[in-house]
């Protein structure tokens, strides 16, 4: 399996959709590129933790972002965010990157787009992770199930917001076993 590790713009120099379209963009470049590196552009997956994890699925759940760099989420062919947020809401912690503009913030959320079929999805969370977290997870699992979406949903236990993420490398980690299973199915 090969990586490529992009990134994206930071708030607070920038607000949405800032972050997710240059992470749309970091996709598209993936897909035109990666043959030249040994890669095949029909086997990318997106995978993301925190914020990331975010990104990835409203990257997958809502098309306006790779539909903007010629691209579409049929060209992802699996999502696995890792402790992510699915639905944003006008709060301190968001106000930042998001703003306080409840319709942005809908419009942010990848729960509000899955209304139909999408890549399939590997969702991860920890058991103590943080508050809400485990719920909203459980939602976008439900959410992309009641749509007829591939999805299957793991929760890490004995992990919190960080550990799941460095747990990660180690291949007797139980979410490194269920991504690699992912990927190769």
């Amino acid at each position: 399996i090969g990586v490529v590790i992009t990134n994206y713009r930071l708030s607070p120099a920038v607000q949405h959709p800032a972050h997710v379209a240059d992470v749309a963009k970091a996709f598209a470049w993936a897909h035109d590129h990666i043959g030249e590196y040994g890669g095949s552009k029909d086997k990318l997956f997106a995978c993301g933790h925190s914020a990331g994890g975010h990104l990835v699925s409203l990257l997958a759940t809502d098309p306006t972002y790779l539909k903007a760099e010629k691209r579409s989420p049929a060209d992802i062919k699996g999502v696995i965010p890792i402790s992510g947020v699915y639905q944003i809401t006008p709060i301190a912690v968001f106000k930042g990157p998001f703003g306080s503009d409840a319709e942005v913030c809908k419009q942010a959320s990848p729960l509000t787009h899955v209304t139909g079929k999408h890549p399939p999805f590997l969702i991860a969370y920890a058991d103590s992770d943080l508050p809400s977290l485990g719920a909203m997870a459980e939602k976008m699992h439900a959410a992309l199930k009641k749509a007829d979406s591939p999805t299957e949903v793991m929760e890490l236990k004995g992990c919190n917001h960080i550990t799941i993420i460095t747990k990660f490398a180690s291949p007797d980690d139980p979410l490194h076993k269920a991504a690699y299973d992912f990927v190769k199915a």
